[in-house]
């Protein structure tokens, strides 16, 4: 019987191996996790650098545009474009004018809680 005590002696502890190949594992899957969620920073970050720097782009044509716009709309050029026969103008006739009497009109200094009343007076 003495020799029957020290039989599993030798034994492999696969309890333990198994403990600590699940907190390796766990370890290696948590590192692997916050590597990919840095890469994914890096890669959102140089995105959104791109898209800022497109939209500068864009922001700055706007500009641009508007400048072309309000040099093309402006009285000079109306009248430079409208001498090179660019653009027709038909004079306005007196029936399609509506003339307002100023004069008629009461001033109302105090605030009114309905905008039509100054209709019905």
């Amino acid at each position: 019987m003495a020799s029957n005590r020290r039989r599993h002696a030798n034994a492999v502890p696969l309890a333990l191996i198994a403990t600590w190949i699940l907190v390796l594992g766990a370890v290696g899957v948590a590192g692997l996790g916050y590597v990919y969620l840095k890469n994914e920073i890096h890669v959102t970050g140089a995105k959104i650098k791109s898209l800022e720097n497109e939209l500068a782009k864009l922001n700055t044509q706007d500009e641009v545009m508007r400048a072309k716009i309000a040099v093309l709309s402006s009285h000079d050029a109306m009248k430079r474009r409208l001498s090179e026969g660019f653009i027709k103008l038909v004079p306005v006739s007196d029936d399609r004018l509506v003339r307002v009497d100023v004069s008629s009109r009461k001033e109302v200094s105090e605030l009114r809680a309905v905008s039509n009343e100054r209709l019905a007076e």
